[in-house]
């Protein structure tokens, strides 16, 4: 069943698989992390995300630190999904 928006977002949404799947080959696929060692993950990656944008601003090639910024956006995503994933498979809160 494909989603209204998947044609609108399927490259995205690819690109973010694609992160997945290269985590999940450096890291493991089913890593189960306590809560504060994801949000502490993801919060690295937002960081890094905020220091590109720092670059856009501050650099003489915007072009490039936007694609560097796309880059790092894609890898929160992912690690957002990898966080999802451990709870739903592993049911981190679920009492």
């Amino acid at each position: 069943m494909e989603h209204e928006l998947f044609n609108e977002h399927s490259e995205i949404l690819f690109d973010v698989l694609n992160e997945r799947k290269r985590q999940n080959d450096k890291f493991g696929a089913n890593r189960t992390q306590h809560p504060f060692l994801w949000n502490t993950i993801l919060t690295e990656e937002v960081g890094e995300a905020a220091k590109e944008t720092l670059d856009i601003y501050f650099s003489g090639n915007p072009k490039e630190a936007l694609k560097k910024y796309r880059k790092e956006l894609i890898e929160v995503a992912a690690v957002a999904i990898a966080t999802i994933q451990d709870i739903d498979n592993n049911g981190i809160f679920q009492s």
